[in-house]
């Protein structure tokens, strides 16, 4: 039987594909999706009985784990980024003003 929260699982790792792939703008669209399945999963009545649900929930924050492992990676590395942007921007400026 297929459940919504099954939905959110199989969202959740389609999002952890797309960021391994650095394809954050399906990412986000998966996102967005994910948020209405679990709103829609944990509604009350629960379709599963409780401890059916307490497994899935667990494969749910383990999968945001990595999911936020992943996005903290990734924005660490944008952050990178940036710096190196700012420093090059900064000497750009500084060898012309000479």
């Amino acid at each position: 039987m297929n459940t919504g929260i099954d939905e959110v699982i199989r969202l959740s790792e389609a999002m952890l594909e797309c960021a391994h792939a650095e394809d954050w703008d399906a990412f986000a669209r998966l996102e967005t999706q994910r948020d209405h399945a679990i709103r829609t999963a944990f509604a009350p009545p629960l379709e599963l009985p409780a401890e059916r649900f307490e497994a899935k929930v667990r494969i749910i924050q383990e999968m945001d784990e990595k999911l936020v492992a992943v996005s903290r990676q990734h924005r660490n590395g944008l952050q990178q980024e940036v710096l190196t942007l700012v420093r090059a921007r900064k000497s750009a400026r500084a060898y012309n003003t000479d």
